[in-house]
């Protein structure tokens, strides 16, 4: 596959799996209104407390998962099938393994407890012990599904989670509240499993070769340390929020998180598509030349089309906010900062997936504890001179553009000169700073006598229009939105 075809088939593939990942985000999104607006902000505090432990429990996986996602394209890239399947059989092995040691850990945890927090936490650590078991064998489906580009089956597990998710929280978490939401995730980690496993027809094997293992695990342990300063620095506002302001306070910047959660999908779908396209051209030729253009291209392409999504968010997202979910009003500056956040977030993760394809991700540990100790930092200093949840946004802002700069600019250091990635950054931040003066401009009109559709609906044709150079520009460039234009037909036909 050239270069041209290549370039298609991501296109391709990213269209399809965005299409379907914004369906199912269209449809998340009326799932997380319908639960805060059942859940409150104390109860859906309680929540997003218990989601971050959870995360932290994927950490015994010893970034064998992670590991596998770029393994297996690696080899299949290499040709070498037998290393591709054993590797496949001991990721799944071993995975299944520490998700029932992880199950057996939080029931211990919720005894131990059970004293000394509330039944709804109790409840909530039972109910992770089971969910972790069967999410960690829906997590290998998924992964699996990725290592192949089987993007069929992928985009309809996607719909199939979101739609038996939404009908779950509004027949169950209605009623029975947060122990309504246990049982939700219980009985859709059942759902999900059995749905992918029959539509993939992929076998689970319980094979484990010390070989593949200690590969996986030298390989992956540089991911799991960053995976894990990576989950810190994503959580640590909210672990923050929590300790210096109040569980309550929690619940408010979750509406920040759901927003930022929502649009990140753009960079996250093409970083899904990419990865097994950028290990297969690197495992069969090993020339890092081949696989510049993945950073390059796609930081550029994301940088042109997401900062136009973040301007039209900064007026939608409040007004939706003011009028479905008013309980969560103290929550709408912060939301608005932290889409700087998801700016750079997004233009992160190619080079990070770069640095790890060719070798360098123990590098990463790096940048991710210096940017834990930038967040911690500004994150304590606004919330002490006042600024609430907003500075947390603010400080967690900050953080993320060091490591936006401080990937890019190492990754690029691999193939181009201190000029040319000075002068790339440059173009890269050219389209927020425009998007944010647009912004400036349209919060700066004294306009009297509208309601409050009318005005929204006047600075979100301002937006448009102002958005248009960017979209040319983009398209001029690379030729994108020509290539997804046509893949979407394709699709539809």
């Amino acid at each position: 596959m050239n270069s041209q075809d290549r370039k298609a088939v991501i296109i391709k593939d990213t269209s399809k799996y965005s299409l379907a990942q914004y369906a199912a985000q269209a449809i998340g999104f009326l799932t997380a209104f319908f639960m805060r607006k059942f859940l409150g902000p104390y109860q859906m505090g309680i929540w997003s407390l218990l989601k971050v432990a959870q995360g932290y429990l994927g950490y015994l996986q010893l970034g064998v998962e992670s590991a596998a996602v770029y393994r297996i394209p690696f080899y299949k890239g290499k040709s070498d099938v037998a290393a591709e399947t054993e590797t496949k059989d001991t990721a799944f092995s071993f995975m299944f393994l520490m998700s029932v040691f992880s199950s057996i850990a939080l029931a211990i945890a919720a005894l131990l407890v059970r004293k000394h927090y509330p039944l709804e936490v109790i409840v909530g650590l039972l109910s992770l012990a089971l969910y972790v078991i069967l999410q960690r064998l829906y997590s290998f489906y998924i992964i699996t599904l990725r290592a192949y580009r089987n993007f069929s089956v992928l985009t309809k597990s996607l719909l199939f989670d979101a739609i038996v998710n939404l009908i779950l929280v509004v027949l169950l978490v209605k009623f029975f509240k947060i122990y309504g939401l246990y049982i939700t995730i219980s009985i859709l980690a059942v759902l999900n499993t059995l749905f992918v496993g029959r539509l993939s027809g992929y076998k689970l094997n319980f094979k484990f070769v010390f070989k593949r293992f200690k590969e996986l695990t030298v390989y992956g342990f540089p991911l799991l340390i960053g995976g894990f300063l990576g989950e810190i620095l994503s959580t640590i506002d909210s672990i923050m929020i929590a300790k210096m302001m109040g569980v309550v306070f929690v619940g408010y910047y979750s509406v920040a998180l759901m927003t930022k959660n929502c649009i990140y999908g753009l960079s996250n779908n093409l970083g899904i598509v990419t990865i097994p396209h950028m290990q297969e051209v690197y495992g069969k030729s090993g020339d890092m030349e081949e696989i510049k253009k993945f950073v390059t291209h796609s930081v550029k392409v994301i940088s042109y089309l997401l900062s136009p999504i973040l301007g039209i968010t900064y007026f939608i997202a409040p007004f939706f906010v003011t009028i479905f979910l008013p309980k969560y009003i103290p929550g709408i500056a912060a939301l608005q900062i932290l889409l700087l956040n998801t700016f750079f977030l997004s233009c992160s993760a190619q080079s990070g997936q770069f640095l790890v394809t060719i070798g360098k991700q123990s590098r990463l540990i790096i940048i991710s504890v210096a940017a834990i100790i930038l967040n911690i930092f500004f994150n304590f200093y606004f919330i002490k001179i006042g600024l609430g949840i907003s500075g947390v946004a603010l400080g967690t802002s900050f953080s993320s553009f060091f490591v936006f700069t401080a990937m890019l600019i190492y990754a690029m250091k691999h193939f181009a000169n201190f000029r040319d990635i000075f002068k790339f950054i440059v173009n890269i931040l050219l389209a927020p700073f425009y998007m944010i003066s647009i912004i400036y401009f349209c919060d700066s009109l004294k306009i009297t006598g509208l309601s409050s559709i009318s005005l929204l609906t006047f600075q979100l044709i301002v937006m448009a229009f102002a958005s248009l150079p960017l979209v040319i520009y983009i398209n001029k460039e690379t030729g994108v939105l020509h290539l997804i234009f046509e893949a979407i037909v394709k699709r539809f036909k």
